[in-house]
């Protein structure tokens, strides 16, 4: 939690007395922690991610913005501390606000300052779909007409992301056509 850090980076500099460590130690902690909550997002292991999962995270990375906006060491800027978060919060908030139709529309191939990768972005969208939904399930028999529309969505989103890289638009459903449909439904987590 943001207090929590901040305490440790008041030891620190407390502790060393030395300006430039308490710096480099701070940055460091924030790549660290950047990192491994990018980590568990992204880990290919994690097969189902509920909405609550995805807020839980939300929160988490929340926290970490607000330690370094509160710049816990003089010196230390918080775009240093914020950078190494930002794909992360751009991945957030790409999933929480379904904005998939202006990305589809725009993505570029090879851009290098696209902020959400495809494959990553369809790979994590796919643990919001019900696991079973290869095979015939109960659950799948009784979902509500909204809910299968949106797995159907949510799946020709997914089909569309993993195209992107692979120099184009697979099926037969054109980019915008799906993007209208995705507007209509307001697809987001």
């Amino acid at each position: 939690d943001k207090h929590a850090l901040r305490q440790e980076a008041v030891v620190s500099t407390q502790s060393t007395g030395e300006h430039n460590v308490a710096c480099g130690a701070c940055e460091a902690a924030g790549k660290h922690i950047a990192k491994k909550l990018y980590d568990i997002f992204v880990d290919p292991s994690i097969s189902q991610m509920s909405r609550v999962a995805l807020e839980i995270l939300d929160q988490d990375v929340i926290a970490y913005e607000g330690f370094a906006l509160d710049q816990p060491v003089n010196g230390v800027s918080q775009i240093s501390l914020l950078i190494p978060i930002q794909s992360l919060r751009n991945l957030i908030n790409m999933i929480k606000q379904g904005e998939y139709d202006k990305y589809i529309a725009e993505y570029q191939p090879g851009q290098r300052t696209q902020s959400v990768d495809p494959d990553v972005l369809a790979s994590i969208l796919e643990r919001f779909l019900p696991k079973d939904r290869q095979r015939f399930s109960f659950k799948a028999f009784t979902q509500n007409k909204n809910e299968k529309e949106m797995n159907q969505l949510l799946e020709a989103v997914i089909k569309k992301l993993r195209s992107l890289d692979h120099g184009g638009m697979e099926g037969s459903s054109t980019p915008t056509l799906i993007a209208r449909k995705l507007s209509r439904s307001n697809l987001n987590f």
